[in-house]
């Protein structure tokens, strides 16, 4: 029968030289015998589409000789959860290293929106080597037969928990993350200021007054805690009572920053020619209504932060 000859010279293709042979009989004699009780059953020989719908429920001669052969995969079931355990945290400690790192390297000279495209992209160039890494490793674990109860020690005492966990997205932890550290560095003047241009081919450049000097470290500080606990967050991808805390205390922190701000006699200065002063009160009107704004978003978010912690600690 041509199509059950195409079939199994198909399938020879996808099988090692040593087991073609072997494979080819053993299916071909599995085969003929299905015919033969179709044939028995009906009372007449089988037609050619209905042989090629027994060749079809057998499946795709590449999934069949897949069947015949070991290592079919390149992590197994038994190591499969420990190697996707290990690629999360490891590819966690990478996002992280990476925005560290990056930081200084990526914003010299550069806008926010560029400082962060390069921070991403270093992000996924080294998360690429990780998830190499790590997968070969427990590709090379698994050929050489590691010992499981190694990887899995565990006790059963040691599974207590004393907080219900939430599931947490790493993409949205992730974007936060790189937006905390880009206001770090901008806050600390990492990032230049921009300037507008000004008639005559001269420039007005605007800087924060010096009040914010009152607000300096606190804010550092909040930020800094922030992007310690987002990086918690990250690597653990969870909700949990320390995190959910934490935030409740980062949001309060903020809200209690902003009042202070809001009380500044002066928000901005903006150097540019004397002559056009009518334009710098215009400019400077303008430019505290946008930060007037930002504030309000901000402490609208912490504000609706802390309620909604609150809600998941009491969940």
């Amino acid at each position: 029968m041509k199509l059950i000859e195409n079939y199994l010279d198909s399938l020879e293709t996808y099988l090692p030289e040593e087991m073609k042979q072997d494979v080819r009989d053993e299916l071909k004699a599995s085969l003929m015998g299905q015919i033969d009780d179709s044939q028995e059953e009906l009372g007449r020989e089988l037609t050619s589409d209905e042989i090629e719908a027994l060749l079809k429920k057998l499946g795709h001669p590449m999934q069949v000789a897949s069947a015949y052969q070991p290592n079919q995969h390149l992590i197994g079931a038994d190591y499969f959860p420990a190697y996707r355990k290990a690629l999360e945290i490891a590819l966690a400690l990478t996002a992280i290293i990476s925005i560290v790192l990056a930081v200084s390297s990526a914003i010299t000279g550069r806008s926010v929106i560029g400082a962060g495209i390069n921070i991403f992209a270093d992000i996924l160039h080294n998360g690429l080597y990780v998830f190499g890494l790590v997968t070969l490793v427990f590709y090379l674990m698994e050929s050489y037969n590691a010992d499981l109860s190694k990887i899995y020690a565990w006790s059963a005492k040691d599974l207590k928990f004393n907080s219900k966990r939430l599931g947490l997205s790493r993409l949205e932890t992730g974007f936060e993350l790189i937006a905390c550290v880009l206001f770090l560095a901008w806050w600390n003047n990492m990032i230049p200021t921009p300037s507008y241009g000004w008639a005559n081919n001269e420039t007005a450049k605007i800087s924060l007054s010096a009040e914010w000097q009152s607000v300096l470290w606190s804010v550092n500080i909040v930020i800094a805690l922030s992007i310690a606990v987002g990086a918690y967050k990250f690597v653990l991808a969870t909700w949990d009572r320390f995190s959910l805390m934490s935030e409740i205390a980062l949001s309060i922190a903020t809200l209690l920053i902003i009042a202070q701000i809001v009380q500044f006699d002066q928000l901005i200065t903006l150097t540019a020619p004397l002559e056009d002063n009518e334009i710098l009160v215009k400019l400077i009107t303008h430019f505290d209504k946008v930060i007037y704004s930002i504030l309000a978003i901000v402490a609208v978010v912490s504000a609706w932060d802390i309620l909604s912690n609150a809600r998941k600690l009491r969940a």
